[in-house]
């Protein structure tokens, strides 16, 4: 994997979070949503470098734009129509179980993230958002369009765990929901040639899936973040390497059971008192 690492999609990658960092660090307006910075360039390169059609910028903006709409109704029809533009913009090749899968995908990863946002705050947000796009390259056959967002999110990931005006940014869960559907994205489009490691994509969410579980079997309480970390670490590797190798009843039974094992880990191990939401987004 490492030999066929494709150096210009990191690099642009590394690049657009990098700028984004600077802005940070420059304009410490706490009411700038960077993430839709990252995510309107992320989807500019992919146009740029022939590795998506024009339609996904443009999918991208519209939920751009829901961001600005005063209105809710039409403010969530927008984010629904952008969200479902980046999930069918997929090349012919792909099948309609691939395409359905995506649109679940998408229509799940925004609410996933934004639990976790306001549970945990951007830094850790990032870091497990990150963590499942690595598992997506590591996963996937062809990773021209992960390679061009896993790397970017990791370094953000890492960026606003180290620079307070990065992690204090305004974050809208229309720029969370964009984020976690370009990497779903990225993912059915690299699955192209075995549709089935699909199902280890949306397997690679990972604690994303099972800490909003764990809460629930322990009411009051939130992991210790390097506790997720280290667990979506595993779930991610062992759903990476293992569920993606095989037909889609047996990653299916990977999937259950690396998630039941990620909630039980996270339940028994050491919790702490629930954060207040804006606390955990402040720090």
């Amino acid at each position: 994997m490492i030999d066929d690492l494709p150096l210009t999609e990191v690099s642009v990658s590394a690049g657009v979070a990098a700028a984004v960092a600077l802005i940070a660090l420059v304009d410490r307006r706490a009411d700038r949503d960077l993430l839709v910075l990252w995510a309107g360039a992320t989807a500019a390169f992919l146009v740029g470098l022939d590795h998506a059609p024009r339609t996904l910028l443009l999918a991208v903006a519209v939920t751009v734009v829901a961001s600005i709409v005063s209105d809710p109704a039409a403010r969530l029809a927008l984010l629904a129509l952008g969200l479902g533009g980046i999930a069918v913009v997929l090349p012919a090749t792909v099948g309609d179980g691939l395409q359905v899968g995506t649109l679940v995908a998408v229509a799940a990863v925004g609410p996933l993230l934004s639990v976790a946002y306001r549970r945990a705050g951007l830094a850790l947000t990032l870091i497990l958002i990150g963590g499942t796009a690595i598992g997506v390259y590591v996963n996937v056959p062809d990773t021209e369009q992960i390679a061009l967002i896993a790397p970017g999110l990791a370094l953000l990931g890492g960026g606003a765990l180290v620079l307070a005006p990065l992690r204090r940014t305004s974050v809208w869960f229309g720029s969370l929901a964009t984020v976690g559907a370009l990497v779903m994205w990225a993912g059915a489009v690299g699955a192209r040639g075995r549709p089935a490691s699909y199902v280890a994509v949306i397997g690679a969410l990972g604690v994303l899936v099972a800490e909003p579980v764990a809460a629930r079997v322990r009411p009051g309480t939130d992991s210790h973040p390097v506790v997720q970390v280290m667990v979506h670490a595993v779930a991610v590797l062992v759903v990476s390497r293992v569920a993606s190798e095989r037909s889609v009843g047996s990653a299916l039974v990977i999937v259950a059971i690396a998630w039941l094992a990620a909630i039980i880990a996270l339940s028994a191990l050491p919790r702490r008192a629930a954060q207040d939401p804006a606390a955990a987004n402040r720090s």
